[in-house]
């Protein structure tokens, strides 16, 4: 015991007494942190000069008329707001919208061409083409006219979204006079009721009731930062000890500490402090994690109670998939033959990365249960089922964690009859059927 308290001791300073586990902890949420910041100042500095549109109109004018004034109310409201900006922010940086319209009201192709070159030229923004009969009630087999947006980026401009709104409105009035409506009677009995998204009322205590607050999107963010910071943790702690295994291996230092201790608490060691390696990382973060939740209040919607499976599911994924790790780097020389051999397991491992959505709509559906049952995924898809305010059965939740742990038990035993032949390997890459007959023989 002593000496496997050694190596585990080792192995733990290995990971979080160096600079670069100092410069990685901390690294990580500046990228972060920073990536926003530098997000919202690119877009306080973007672009905002005069944008020209030019409206090709062959509804007789009538339609350009509707989007020159939403144009001189929109660019007054932009001058209003930079002039006496309110509450002491500044006014957000928005581009003017100036309309020409095109002297004809049809265009042919050579007019397309030419005015596409002014605006690859930067003379204007873009250019629409509004047809005629574009007011005309559509028919109720017929698709309606179609205006058309013409841009270098046509599909991500913000130009085309107002044009889209303001040609909507614009419309629908003149529909609604045809038709003898008043419009304004029609937007008011048309406007749109909110519903807002609440969490589930709980008892407090004492007879106290609370919650049911307003979630937003935190409701579903905040189980999947759970299953994220799962998901770095054990990158964090896999692939530096594999890595450490083939330094071993390859400087010939694993040969003098096999002839001290054997091949299985060698790993055993390395793994335990692995596990300390990854508790230290996970309190770092949940410190961190709770410092701005604090700051913006969301303690309340923490949910606690989940919290000790989270630091059970943890610790099991991580001796899961860092004995696989460490196996491979075993019974490998080089990263690169490791990379081709962790592709399975990479797959397996990013599995809940591309459900995760439906998981956290349904967190009692039929992949939401299936995949929990699936040790690879089941950490994962078990913290984010956790995480939500769904029940979960508790005789899901006893099997998924029997299942990890005798599948975490298994895969350590087989990764460690691979690590003892692997450690002394030399010579070829093995091939996965070699690596098969190493777990199956030993």
């Amino acid at each position: 015991m002593g000496k496997l308290l050694a190596i585990a001791r080792r192995e733990y300073g290995a990971m979080v007494a160096t600079k670069a586990f100092l410069l990685s902890i901390t690294l990580m949420p500046v990228l972060m942190i920073g990536s926003m910041v530098v997000a919202s100042r690119f877009q306080k500095m973007g672009d905002v000069s005069d944008r020209r549109l030019v409206i090709v109109d062959a509804s007789g004018g009538e339609l350009y008329a509707d989007l020159q004034r939403a144009a001189e109310a929109r660019n007054a409201a932009i001058r209003a707001a930079a002039e006496q900006p309110q509450d002491d922010q500044p006014a957000p940086r928005q581009s003017r919208y100036l309309l020409e319209r095109f002297p004809k009201d049809a265009l042919d192709d050579a007019d397309r061409l030419a005015l596409s070159e002014r605006v690859r030229a930067g003379d204007i923004k873009a250019f629409v083409e509004i047809p005629a009969g574009v007011v005309d009630m559509p028919a109720s087999s017929g698709a309606p006219a179609e205006v058309r947006f013409y841009a270098a980026a046509a599909m991500f401009a913000e130009e085309r979204a107002w044009i889209e709104q303001v040609m909507n409105d614009a419309v629908k009035t003149r529909r609604l006079a045809v038709l003898g409506i008043d419009p304004a009677q029609v937007a008011a009995a048309t406007a749109r009721v909110p519903v807002e998204g609440r969490g589930l009322l709980k008892e407090l205590g004492g007879g106290r009731i609370g919650g049911g607050e307003g979630q937003g999107m935190s409701g579903v963010m905040l189980p999947f930062g759970f299953m994220m910071l799962m998901f770095g943790v054990i990158m964090f702690s896999a692939q530096p000890v594999m890595e450490n295994v083939m330094e071993e291996k390859n400087g010939r230092i694993a040969e003098v500490l096999l002839g001290s201790v054997n091949a299985f608490q060698l790993m055993l060691g390395k793994l335990l402090g692995n596990v300390g390696g990854s508790l230290t990382v996970l309190a770092i973060y949940a410190a961190g994690g709770y410092a701005a939740a604090a700051y913006n209040g969301w303690t309340d919607r923490v949910p606690w109670g989940m919290l000790p499976w989270f630091i059970v599911f943890q610790v099991l994924a991580v001796l899961l998939f860092s004995s696989v790790f460490m196996a491979v780097g075993a019974a490998v020389s080089q990263l690169k033959e490791a990379q081709s051999l962790l592709l399975p397991v990479w797959m397996l491992m990013l599995i809940p990365m591309f459900v995760w959505l439906p998981i956290a709509r349904e967190p009692n559906g039929t992949l939401a249960t299936m995949l929990s049952f699936f040790p690879p995924s089941a950490p994962l898809v078990m913290v984010l089922r956790l995480g939500s305010e769904e029940v979960i059965p508790a005789w899901q939740v006893a099997l998924s964690l029997t299942a990890l742990a005798a599948t975490t038990a298994a895969i350590t035993y087989l990764a460690g009859r691979i690590f003892r032949v692997g450690m002394l390997w030399q010579g070829k890459t093995p091939k996965l059927s070699e690596l098969a007959r190493w777990a199956w023989s030993g």
